[in-house]
């Protein structure tokens, strides 16, 4: 399941179009996250992209985006002070495609 809207939902008062606006501006604002991270990740700029991978844990995680939440996750702890041991190169791939299904899910529209 990519989006568990019964979970989400209700963070957004059970109002399913304020849902459906809510996605359509995660995708906007965060569909080229993962390719950001990328580019974070291979020029070394730790910090910069450890605040993304937490904006977008946090953001994804509002939405229901579970799979996306959890490698968002991993990738902010191995990036953290104290790294959890992890390659962030792969684990940034892992969020590029728990990214696609996201973004492929909300343009296939969303069942309730």
């Amino acid at each position: 399941m990519v989006l568990n809207t019964k979970e989400a939902l209700p963070r957004f008062a059970n109002r399913q179009e304020l849902y459906l606006q809510i996605l359509d501006k995660v995708a906007t604002d965060y569909g080229d996250a993962a390719a950001r991270l990328q580019e974070l990740v291979a020029k070394g700029q730790t910090e910069e992209a450890r605040f993304l991978a937490h904006t977008l844990r946090g953001v994804v995680g509002n939405i229901g985006a579970q799979e996306l939440f959890a490698v968002c996750s991993r990738l902010e702890l191995a990036l953290g002070e104290e790294p959890s041991g992890e390659n962030p190169a792969e684990i940034v791939e892992e969020v590029a495609g728990a990214m696609q299904r996201l973004l492929a899910c909300i343009a296939e529209g969303v069942r309730f």
